[in-house]
């Protein structure tokens, strides 16, 4: 994956080729979601649990995003869960002040969420950090080996 990249550098390659950074919201829903059931995922990864199997996390450096040695979800995607963590489109905000439902996040503020976890976390008071539903935030001008981002497209016409 791409890493050691600004969120603003993230930012501009996904309008640049079309789409966007995703919410926390739409990244959230990909990664715990499971068509057809009420029931959500903890973590990113086909069996619902974080097991080095399926998530890459507590290593030396990231994988290949193509590498398949990690199962993608039925949807298709991979490395939700460890590997890096990704660049959110909205500033962090705290969710029980908002609707749950796709919240707009305010205007301005100091940090850009991320979400899944990277490579690095390792040992038990990290492994948190790997849960789908686990919020996290940095300054929007760090460069890091553990955060890269992922492009979610616009829906187009007929694809709703």
């Amino acid at each position: 994956p791409v890493v050691d990249v600004t969120w603003f550098e993230a930012a501009v390659y996904a309008y640049l080729h079309g789409g966007m950074l995703p919410t926390e919201w739409q990244w959230e829903y990909a990664a715990r979601a499971i068509p057809g059931k009420t029931v959500l995922r903890d973590y990113a990864t086909p069996s619902h649990r974080l097991t080095k199997g399926e998530a890459h996390f507590g290593a030396t450096s990231p994988h290949d995003v193509y590498d398949r040695r990690y199962p993608s979800l039925p949807s298709g995607l991979r490395h939700m869960t460890g590997n890096v963590s990704e660049w959110m489109q909205k500033w962090m905000e705290q969710y029980h002040t908002r609707p749950l439902i796709d919240p707009t996040g305010p205007g301005t503020g100091t940090k850009k969420g991320i979400r899944g976890g990277s490579w690095r976390n390792t040992g038990t008071d990290r492994l948190p950090l790997l849960r789908a539903d686990f919020p996290m935030a940095e300054i929007p001008v760090v460069w890091s080996n553990t955060i890269g981002f992922r492009v979610a497209a616009p829906v187009r016409s007929g694809d709703e």
